[in-house]
């Protein structure tokens, strides 16, 4: 992490980029999951990540992207198929939080398993 930016200051800054992305200016509570909430997949998801790895140095190394989100052309297809009720349940949530403590860690981990 670039030790110009202080902890307090990451969380409002992955905040903010996650909004500008996801294109709302609500508040976002740490469990909003990015792609099943927010929407952000594909081109989106991998620029924020990118962006991420590049300001603080980040590792992302060991994360499956298809895991989380679908690719671009999959995004459109899931997007269009949610109008008519079905929902992309293969992908594992990523939340803001989350995203956010990989960040203050300085490399990639998964997040723990949720509970029924």
């Amino acid at each position: 992490m670039q030790a110009n930016k202080q902890a307090g200051d990451v969380g409002a800054d992955i905040t903010e980029r996650t909004r500008k992305i996801a294109g709302t200016r609500n508040p976002l509570p740490m469990s909003v999951r990015l792609y099943q909430d927010l929407q952000i997949a594909g081109d989106d998801a991998s620029e924020l990540l990118e962006g991420i790895s590049r300001t603080y140095g980040t590792s992302f190394q060991g994360f499956s992207f298809s895991s989380y989100f679908p690719d671009e052309t999959e995004a459109c297809w899931f997007y269009l198929k949610s109008f008519f009720g079905f929902r992309d349940r293969t992908r594992k949530p990523l939340t803001l939080g989350h995203l956010i403590a990989v960040v203050e860690e300085g490399v990639w981990f998964e997040p723990a398993p949720e509970h029924a």
